[in-house]
């Protein structure tokens, strides 16, 4: 017994062949230049898109670096305005910074309690280990000292070390980052 497929319509078959040439390459014609200039538009979106996405990189990774540890009383009055709860809030005594929650006031995220809120810097490459406690910890040093502690990763825990994959492009942005560090320095 053989079953028809319903997809092998039985109008379509009884359809007069189009023997026109010039209607055939007309149609044809006009399908590549559709897919030629839709593949254009996806070649000038995706160098759009990549020029948007380096500035957009360049500027979370300034915003990044400048962030200042929140005081009690700047957490109380954002907790305030924002119907939140002080005790979501876990801070990190050796850098001041909260362990859920961004501290950079331009990030778009800032202040918002997150159990995975480092992933919303995790595609730029910011990780500096141990950027902030090493300000914190050492702030009476100078700028230039504490982004040579920074590089050598003097204040990581040992037991758990934590990867510095940026280092060369870290080290590159000398100047830029001690100007950081001087603004940040408490």
């Amino acid at each position: 017994m053989c079953i028809r497929d319903s997809s092998n319509s039985y109008e379509r078959n009884l359809k007069e062949v189009n023997t026109n040439i010039p209607s055939i390459v007309e149609k044809v014609s006009g399908q590549l230049v559709s897919q030629f200039f839709e593949n254009k538009r996806k070649e000038q979106f995706e160098e759009l898109w990549q020029s948007i996405y380096e500035v957009y990189k360049k500027e979370v990774t300034i915003n990044h670096m400048k962030i200042l540890p929140v005081s009690q009383k700047q957490l109380q009055e954002y907790c305030q305005n924002n119907q939140k709860n002080e005790s979501e809030y876990f801070r990190i005594e050796c850098s001041l910074l909260f362990r859920n929650a961004c501290c950079a006031q331009n990030c778009p995220f800032y202040l918002q309690t997150r159990n995975d809120f480092a992933q919303h810097i995790q595609d730029f490459n910011l990780q500096a280990p141990s950027y902030h406690k090493t300000i914190y910890m050492n702030s009476q040093d100078s700028a230039e000292a504490l982004f040579e502690k920074i590089v050598s990763q003097e204040c990581i825990d040992k037991k758990r070390p934590a990867p510095f994959p940026n280092k060369e492009r870290f080290i590159h942005l000398k100047d830029k980052i001690i100007k950081i560090i001087e603004e940040v320095r408490i």
